[in-house]
């Protein structure tokens, strides 16, 4: 700020703004006494090390460190670890692990003000499909339906298939395939 500006309230409020957008501070106060801004900051701690444990495939955890917000050497930011976690949360039940578990832990280094971010994985069982049914309208038979969509039944001899473990997108992709399988055969108003 130039000396002699008139501090106002409009201005004080965008220093706050872009002083917070850094993500460097955890908390800024903000005063004036005889003339003086004075900037009060308590700096957010650095990120010294991140590691994610339980999982043996070096690819996943390769892929989730790639993917998540937060990285060593940054700031460490509270919302934006909860959202990692979501988001490795999510990344796993793409691999068929819907019943992961993921404690986290964290040291704190006081004197650096550094902090150590573990995330702890447990994978559980894949889920598997066991079963597929149709319901509703019978007009096309359940072996024409099954052929037109990706997943599949879970069976001893399917054992190098990923198609028979659970996975929200690929149920997605096989409710389109069907829609546009009976919209193509002229059932323009039908739902799956």
């Amino acid at each position: 700020i130039p000396p002699e500006t008139t501090l106002n309230n409009d201005l004080l409020n965008s220093i706050l703004k872009n002083l917070y957008s850094t993500n460097f501070f955890r908390n800024i106060n903000i005063s004036i006494e005889s003339s003086v801004l004075n900037l009060t900051v308590e700096e957010n701690p650095i990120i010294e090390s991140l590691s994610i444990n339980g999982i043996k495939k070096k690819e996943l955890t390769n892929l989730l460190l790639e993917k998540v917000s937060l990285k060593e050497r940054n700031s460490f930011i509270d919302s934006i670890f909860l959202k990692d976690i979501n988001l490795i949360t999510n990344i796993i039940k793409q691999f068929g692990y819907y019943f992961v578990k993921i404690d986290t832990s964290k040291e704190y280094n006081k004197e650096l003000n550094t902090v150590k971010i573990f995330y702890n994985v447990s994978l559980g069982p894949k889920a598997k499909i066991s079963t597929i049914e149709f319901l509703g309208d019978k007009k096309i038979k359940d072996r024409k339906l099954r052929s037109l969509i990706t997943s599949e039944e879970d069976k001893f001899w399917k054992f190098i298939s990923q198609n028979s473990y659970l996975d929200a997108n690929r149920i997605e992709l096989d409710n389109r395939l069907l829609l546009n399988f009976y919209k193509n055969n002229g059932y323009y108003f039908a739902k799956v």
